[in-house]
């Protein structure tokens, strides 16, 4: 029976550490910074975006078998189809069947006995044909755990296993180990072969090394917020935004994108919370880097749910809305991107009344009024059926709103799309709600 180990590589922990000897199988507890550990209890709760993709496969340091999971596994069907041809002009196309030589794994893992890793062989002869019939049959890569292609790395250098990545990585910053670019590459090799902890300890160290590191922020903020570690998640969050002006290793739409995102989660982290989590950095934080003073200084006078929320329309459930406010902290960047796309009306759960699959029907006897009801149920995001008759009936709608309005709690934001609070925008008006009144009041607001 193999010894208990974490599949960790003690060259990490030296490099980081400076410990000259660390032991050959080293434990999740011996893992640098404040987090990992912390991460490796929630693993389960941080999407690794590939499916279980297991295989057994012998290892060639030591010779014992086990299971492993490669992740996403590409074929080079170009490289194999070059080589085949030139095999095969020598008359030596068996030594080709079978051969691990044209394949990829985005996973990270090492010898469960021990802890080697980057020498694997099959362990059935059937593997080669397993592998060719789910690459013809794969779909999209991230459900079938199969694609055709390259996998290269930033730099373009391209490797068999996670852990001959990971060594590459190692080895340009025991070279470079102030690069802090470098260790959040790493941290972002690690998270795409499943482990997560590990790359934790790459963005802290990337945070170590350079305070301001933008996507490290974003990575560690997003883990963290994700295992419940709320009041740091958002603290590196704001921080993100702080910085993001002065940040140039991303394009500028995809910086925009992240920034949205980290508003999302802050958002959603202030919400949930009460508001007692801070949703922007504040004056004092904002001071330490590129962000705008003019904002912090409007939150810190607590006018950010009329200076912010209420004009660019956020949405608790819809990422893009964030998008304008993601593009204010871009400084001079934000001239390089195109608009941002129209924030659209909240989803409606299937089934639900207003939803494509129930949809409001209603009657009523002008066009007018028509006309009113279906600017009423665009502003909510809900399907409707209006129909012309001697006598009105607007129970759907009224049900409808109801359900929309009572589904959404004080603190989110209104399902009218305003971008306000519930609780200071339609709440109030469910006590003795007035159809007639609701209709008339968003009519005049259009």
């Amino acid at each position: 029976m193999a010894s208990p180990h974490a599949a960790i590589n003690p060259e990490l922990i030296s490099l980081i550490t400076g410990q000259k000897s660390v032991k050959d199988k080293p434990t999740v507890s011996m893992l640098p910074g404040a987090y990992a550990r912390k991460v490796a209890k929630g693993a389960n709760r941080i999407p690794w975006g590939h499916k279980p993709n297991q295989h057994e496969l012998i290892c060639g340091h030591c010779g014992r078998k086990g299971k492993y999971d490669l992740g996403l596994i590409r074929y080079d069907a170009e490289r194999w189809k070059a080589d085949y041809e030139r095999w095969e002009q020598a008359e030596k196309r068996d030594a080709m069947v079978g051969s691990t030589d044209y394949i990829q794994a985005t996973g990270y893992f090492r010898c469960k006995e021990c802890n080697g890793a980057g020498d694997w062989k099959p362990a059935s002869s059937l593997f080669w044909l397993g592998l060719m019939t789910a690459v013809i049959q794969a779909g999209e890569p991230g459900k079938s755990g199969y694609a055709v292609g390259k996998i290269v790395l930033f730099d373009g250098s391209i490797h068999r296993w996670g852990t001959d990545a990971e060594e590459h990585f190692l080895n340009r910053l025991r070279a470079s180990p102030e690069d802090a670019y470098l260790w959040n590459r790493l941290g972002n090799m690690y998270f795409k072969g499943g482990r997560p902890e590990l790359a934790t300890v790459a963005f802290e160290q990337s945070l170590q090394v350079d305070p301001t590191q933008v996507e490290s922020l974003w990575s560690l903020g997003s883990f963290l917020s994700l295992i419940g570690e709320s009041e740091a998640a958002s603290r590196y969050l704001r921080l993100m935004l702080v910085h993001a002006a002065g940040y140039r290793q991303l394009a500028d739409e995809d910086l925009r994108e992240i920034l949205a995102r980290g508003l999302h989660r802050l958002y959603r982290l202030h919400a949930g919370s009460r508001e007692t989590i801070p949703f922007l950095p504040s004056l004092a934080e904002s001071s330490a880097g590129h962000a705008f003073k003019e904002l912090a200084a409007t939150v810190e006078r607590g006018e950010v749910d009329t200076a912010v929320v209420k004009n660019l329309k956020l949405q608790i459930d819809d990422w893009e809305s964030f998008l304008p406010l993601a593009e204010m902290y871009m400084g001079e960047r934000r001239r390089e991107v195109p608009p941002s796309p129209p924030a659209r009306p909240p989803a409606l759960a299937p089934g639900s009344w207003g939803s494509e699959q129930r949809p409001v029907v209603v009657r009523v006897t002008s066009e007018e009024k028509g006309e009113k009801i279906v600017r009423l149920c665009d502003r909510f995001g809900m399907h409707c059926i209006i129909g012309f008759e001697p006598s009105e009936n607007l129970g759907d709608l009224k049900k409808a709103l109801k359900e929309k309005l009572e589904g959404a709690g004080p603190y989110a934001p209104c399902p009218c799309g305003s971008g306000v609070k519930h609780k200071f925008c339609c709440r109030p008006k469910l006590t003795n709600f007035d159809l007639d009144r609701f209709i008339a009041e968003f009519a005049e607001g259009d």
